[in-house]
């Protein structure tokens, strides 16, 4: 079935996609860790990152 074909390659892109934002998430805030003590750069990340996710799922 053409339609469920579909479906599966959006899951699966939204999966790899998912997985790179994860990764690149853990290395930005790994770098950031390192480099700012006070931490408050890692959380403007986390705002713009829920943001970012808020709009991608509505």
């Amino acid at each position: 079935n053409r339609l469920s074909l579909v479906c599966v390659v959006f899951v699966v892109r939204d999966i790899v996609l998912w997985l790179f934002l994860v990764d690149l998430w853990m290395w930005m805030r790994w770098t950031l860790c390192a480099w700012s003590a006070d931490g408050q750069a890692i959380e403007m990340m986390e705002v713009a990152l829920r943001v970012f996710l808020l709009l991608r799922l509505q």
